[in-house]
């Protein structure tokens, strides 16, 4: 942690920022998170419950992981070589392309992604819900003795 902290340490915009690395990490982001269960979970929460909380610890979730994404980003750039970095982002972009190649070929040609994400994220929050319920339920059961 102290070397992230050591590369961060000279971090400096230097009064600008550069356009094209703006638009890079826009779209990059944007594709990545475009079919992420997040946002399904922030589309149900929001049903259930007021959206401006739902909003707000969304957007400060977010926050916080693009915030810890570049600061671990700028200090591998600091602490790696550049055509180390090469290779490696290369063979995670490898690993992601063939994860996707094989759902895709594994996919329902017929199915609707946007329901079938809507219908994973709910059944994530239902399988929260009961875990908390159960974990919740033996105090229950003691307070009640």
């Amino acid at each position: 942690m102290t070397d992230i902290v050591g590369a961060l340490h000279g971090f400096d915009l230097g009064g600008q920022m550069d356009a094209q690395v703006f638009a890079k990490s826009l779209c990059m982001v944007g594709v990545a998170e475009l079919f992420d269960k997040t946002w399904f979970m922030g589309l149900i929460l929001a049903i259930r419950y007021s959206p401006v909380p739902v909003f707000v610890g969304s957007f400060v979730a977010l926050f916080v992981h693009t915030i810890l994404a570049a600061a671990f980003g700028y200090a591998f750039a600091r602490l790696l070589q550049p055509h180390v970095l090469d290779f490696l982002a290369a063979g995670l972009f490898l690993v992601f392309a063939m994860m996707y190649s094989r759902d895709a070929y594994q996919a329902d040609a017929d199915s609707d992604v946007i329901a079938s994400g809507t219908e994973e994220a709910a059944e994530e929050t239902w399988a929260r819900r009961a875990t908390r319920a159960r974990l919740h339920q033996p105090t229950a059961r003691l307070r009640a003795s």
